[in-house]
């Protein structure tokens, strides 16, 4: 799935907090969010290849990216949430 940065730049991402380990990528998660035609994103601490999709999820570097928007509410991931 083709994903365009205009696309990735109109996420609203939500905090992840902490952070969470994904072991797959052997990165940590630090915000989740969802592109306009339905697809995860999770972001990452570092870079990520543009287009990375990986167990049905777009990975976005958050050092790719510095310009994103972040929602005000956390993520349903958080562990303070819980």
């Amino acid at each position: 799935m083709n994903v365009s940065a205009a696309e990735i730049r109109e996420i609203e991402w939500e905090r992840i907090e902490p952070p969470i380990w994904w072991e797959a990528i052997q990165d940590f998660i630090v915000a989740d969010g969802c592109c306009d035609n339905g697809l995860r994103a999770h972001m990452v601490m570092g870079h990520s290849a543009p287009g990375r999709i990986v167990r049905n999820a777009l990975v976005v570097g958050l050092e790719d990216h510095p310009g994103a928007r972040y929602s005000q509410k956390l993520s349903h991931l958080s562990a303070a949430l819980s």
